[in-house]
């Protein structure tokens, strides 16, 4: 008998933003750490679920995992991509989010929401996902607040 796999699109849409969040890497990023700059403990609180520590492919990448599918993305950005960040495209609405760093924007489509946030030189961008999605703006500000307070 053979093995059906389930195709899971939000899953795949999220596994696609990271892969392009990786790829746009076209300057160095900031010389931290971005699984510096969250505790798990900080991750599992906010998440309001117990989550794995972080894990990263390269120093500008941490993934914070919980039962799927929910888990946390942290991408470090250079300054000078935050521009394209707040540029609505392709049916994703953006919002200003006060009271977060220098400036911070919330961008929305049907797949996914995301927090992108600019604190001086450091640029990062958080993707919550395995909530609904005004649960997840909630949490994405509550954690980037977390990382604005140590820079």
């Amino acid at each position: 008998m053979s093995q059906m796999k389930c195709f899971n699109p939000v899953a795949a849409t999220l596994i696609a933003i990271e892969t392009m969040l990786i790829c746009a890497q076209t300057q160095a990023a900031p010389a931290l750490n971005a699984c510096s700059l969250l505790t798990q403990a900080q991750v599992g609180a906010v998440l309001g679920t117990s989550v794995g520590a972080g894990l990263g492919a390269a120093s500008n990448i941490c993934i914070w995992r919980g039962t799927p599918p929910k888990r946390v993305l942290l991408t470090l950005h250079p300054p000078g991509q935050f521009a394209a960040f707040k540029t609505p495209f392709g049916g994703v609405t953006k919002v200003a989010v006060g009271g977060v760093g220098d400036d911070a924007v919330s961008g929305t489509d049907k797949a996914a929401t995301t927090l992108s946030v600019k604190k001086g030189d450091v640029v990062f961008v958080i993707t919550v996902a395995g909530f609904p999605d005004e649960q997840i703006k909630s949490m994405e500000k509550a954690l980037a607040l977390n990382i604005v307070a140590k820079l």
